[in-house]
């Protein structure tokens, strides 16, 4: 199979952004457009235009993978699905209570409050905070004066 054939196979079945613009740009270099060109119309720099074509060239389509991989969870699946069941069972559950059970509870503390958000949102729930009505704004209006 030639270059260009990987390429464009490649190409076709690669759903993250960031590994079809590597693809891209060694298949845009292949077909004999300048790094420099290349560079500016994607918006990235010469030397990212270089460092695909060399990991290319050393790796083939493998090299496009992103090297990141996420890190490990700081709950377990068991013990995620006690810390919704938790949530569920509160009657206004907040950042603050998730906080001190998640402390108290598992010993985890997140560094990132979305981290929270993000619990509380997979229970159904939202960590933002509802406001009391008032009465006196909430009885029906009269309707406005004209012609209907």
């Amino acid at each position: 199979m030639t270059t260009a054939q990987t390429l464009d196979e490649f190409l076709e079945t690669v759903r993250d952004a960031r590994e079809y613009r590597r693809a891209l740009i060694v298949q845009l270099c292949e077909r004999g457009h300048q790094q420099n060109e290349v560079a500016r119309l994607l918006q990235v720099s010469e030397a990212f235009v270089s460092t695909c074509r060399k990991k290319y060239a050393q790796d083939g389509v493998a090299s496009f993978a992103l090297g990141y991989q996420g890190g490990a969870s700081f709950l377990s699946a068991d013990e995620r699905a006690d810390v919704l069941a938790w949530i569920a069972e509160q009657k206004r559950p907040n950042v603050k209570s998730l906080y001190g059970y998640l402390k108290d509870t598992f010993g985890v503390v997140y560094e990132s409050r979305q981290s929270y958000y993000n619990l509380l949102k997979e229970a159904g729930q939202s960590h933002k905070k509802t406001q009391v009505s008032n009465p006196q704004k909430t009885k029906q209006r009269s309707q406005p004066n004209g012609p209907s």
